[in-house]
């Protein structure tokens, strides 16, 4: 073996052990659903990720039988509602297991939980204490005035989640995922985020392209300064089908949904600041943008 070969072959064996580090033969995909169109379009998403990271969907259903009214009800009638909610969630699960087997010839494990209560605040804590390795839910988006004023229940879930969060908008149609955009800053660059997100794209065999958007053409790298960028990336990353690139813009999802036109992509990452409860709520961050707004499925990594 020549030293460069010997070079490459620890190189290759270095990154196969990163990719155990970043998701070690991930085991649980949390997937929130209440049944709706869009979260059967999520679905598609957990699926094929728990096919590719053999991992078991625990699949999370969450209702509030009566809404606030329900303390008011005799016990008696409120248990049969309960009741009556959970065989009807319970044969939907069913049913998705059916698809599951139809759809890949393999077993993946659903496992159903079923808890009372509001959407967002039963999604996070069930994801703190279960600790996924990955949440996949459906989003609607934004559908009126007090929806952009305070998030939908996906962005608000991403806002406040220790673990990566897939959005999958209602209109988003699975179709593999071949290509996937890290929108990126410059100026904060995660290390630890760009080595996640190559280990996936290693291990759904995508290609990969780093995307900065700037509102001062000014700020835009020079060709040099940017094949250094990319060189960095892809050390980060270890992603050979990598690229880099700097858009002029006014708005972040403006010069995102400019490169999505030219080269299309099945996935959109983003790196997501943890804020407090006060700037989740009324903090315009480029997050909730994309969550709320994004034509195509948005992965959300905690930073």
């Amino acid at each position: 073996m020549t030293a460069k070969s010997h070079r490459r072959h620890w190189s290759g064996a270095f990154f196969l052990l990163k990719i155990g580090l970043y998701f070690p033969r991930m085991k649980k995909i949390l997937f929130p659903t209440d049944f709706s169109p869009a979260a059967e379009n999520a679905f598609a998403y957990a699926l094929h990720l728990a096919t590719h990271l053999e991992a078991d969907i625990h699949l999370l259903h969450c209702y509030d039988v009566a809404g606030a009214e329900h303390a008011l009800l005799p016990a008696e009638l409120w248990n049969a509602l309960r009741t009556a909610e959970e065989a009807q969630a319970l044969e939907v699960v069913r049913r998705y297991e059916a698809q599951v087997q139809a759809r890949t010839g393999t077993r993946i494990t659903i496992v159903p939980i079923l808890r009372v209560g509001f959407a967002a605040e039963v999604i996070r804590e069930t994801a703190l204490s279960l600790m996924p390795d990955m949440v996949v839910m459906g989003t609607k988006g934004a559908s009126d005035r007090l929806d952009a004023l305070i998030g939908s229940i996906t962005s608000q879930v991403a806002q406040g989640l220790p673990v990566p969060l897939l959005a999958v908008p209602a209109y988003a149609r699975f179709d593999g995922i071949r290509r996937m955009i890290y929108a990126t800053d410059l100026l904060q660059k995660d290390a630890a985020v760009s080595a996640r997100l190559g280990a996936l794209a290693h291990i759904l065999g995508t290609a990969l392209d780093c995307v900065h958007v700037v509102s001062d053409a000014s700020q835009v790298p020079s060709f040099a300064e940017s094949a250094y960028l990319r060189s960095m990336y892809q050390a980060d990353t270890q992603v050979d089908e990598l690229e880099l690139y700097v858009i002029h813009a006014e708005h972040v999802w403006d010069g995102l949904a400019d490169h999505l036109a030219l080269k299309p992509a099945e996935l959109v990452a983003v790196a997501a600041p943890q804020h407090g409860f006060v700037e989740r709520v009324f903090h315009h961050s480029v997050t909730r943008e994309l969550t709320l707004y994004a034509e195509v499925p948005v992965l959300v990594f905690p930073v």
